[in-house]
């Protein structure tokens, strides 16, 4: 079994050498003290996954919220798109009659 430790904890180990071969010598001491380190690693790591899931959280409130816009927008942007397509459609007619009116008044004018 592995134990890692960071360079800090190292320096206190060697500072308090005597203590750590006393606690190794006491196999109770021993197994509450790996316990302890244990319990340290995995509040440790618990903490960035809750660190973790907030931010994953927080990303698909956005994410969904900017889908809401995009739907929005584009319903928008298809009633203009209708609407212009109305007005198209309008203008094209007048322009019709218009230029049959036109071809009405030549068509006299010549005979």
């Amino acid at each position: 079994m592995e134990i890692w430790v960071d360079e800090e904890e190292f320096k206190a180990i060697k500072r308090n050498r005597e203590k750590g071969l006393t606690l190794l010598n006491d196999e109770e001491k021993f197994k509450l003290y790996l316990l302890s380190l244990k319990f340290k690693f995995l509040r440790e790591k618990l903490n960035k996954l809750e660190k973790r899931l907030a931010d994953i959280t927080e990303s698909y409130a956005k994410l969904k919220n900017f889908e809401r816009r995009a739907v929005k927008d584009k319903e928008f942007l298809m009633e203009i798109r209708q609407e212009l397509s109305l007005e198209n459609s309008n203008l094209r007619r007048t322009l019709k009659d218009e230029g049959n009116v036109q071809k009405e008044q030549v068509y006299k004018g010549n005979n």
